[in-house]
């Protein structure tokens, strides 16, 4: 699973929506005690801490119980001693789990219709 995906596209039609509303979750993460550092003006990464490995594990597990972690993978941030959590590989033990999964989905998108 990458995670990666939380940079602010400069091409977009609604860059100050999009910046606000990418606030507003991050601003979330960090209410629900994310460690994250600014790189840059526009881009937060998230500290590869044990604390974020146990709210990230916390949150897949939520979907998936029978899922193991078996690896973390990080880059050095420039400049510092941290590192940036960059993925993770993990087992779904209980294939049934995902149809679980995809049925809220189908739920969810329903009831929006």
């Amino acid at each position: 699973m990458n995670l990666e995906d939380m940079d602010i596209s400069f091409e977009s039609t609604r860059p100050v929506t999009e910046e606000k509303e990418h606030k507003s979750r991050l601003d979330q993460m960090i209410d629900d005690g994310y460690e994250f550092v600014q790189e840059d003006r526009m881009e937060y990464v998230l500290l590869d801490t044990p604390k974020n490995r146990e709210l990230l594990t916390k949150l897949v597990k939520s979907k998936f119980p029978s899922l193991d972690i078996s690896k973390w993978e990080n880059w050095c941030l420039r400049k510092t001693d941290k590192f940036q959590l960059r993925s993770f590989e993990c087992y779904i033990r209980d294939l049934n789990e995902l149809k679980t999964l995809m049925d809220e989905m189908k739920q969810v998108s329903e009831d929006e219709d």
